[in-house]
């Protein structure tokens, strides 16, 4: 994966107050970056808007970060259009 990406999932993970939203479209991060932004979005306080848009993400990853969702009370817009899920 991508520096940038781990770059941005470290900063989420630290709940960094210049991180309100992320933009990721096209990066391809997949079922397995899906799991890894999840994990960080668990934490994260701070995160209001996160787009995965074309991402290769699977159901497998969709269901990961909805997992994180029931968490994660502050994140507001989750965009997942043009993804594999389903």
């Amino acid at each position: 994966m991508e520096r940038v990406f781990r770059e941005n999932v470290e900063r989420l993970g630290r709940n960094d107050p210049a991180l309100k939203e992320l933009d990721l479209f096209g990066s391809r991060i997949g079922d397995q970056g899906g799991r890894l932004l999840a994990e960080a979005l668990k934490g994260n306080t701070v995160l209001e808007k996160l787009l995965l848009w074309k991402n290769n993400i699977r159901t497998e990853g969709a269901v990961v970060l909805a997992g994180a969702l029931k968490v994660n009370t502050k994140l507001v817009v989750l965009g997942l259009a043009n993804n594999n899920i389903g």
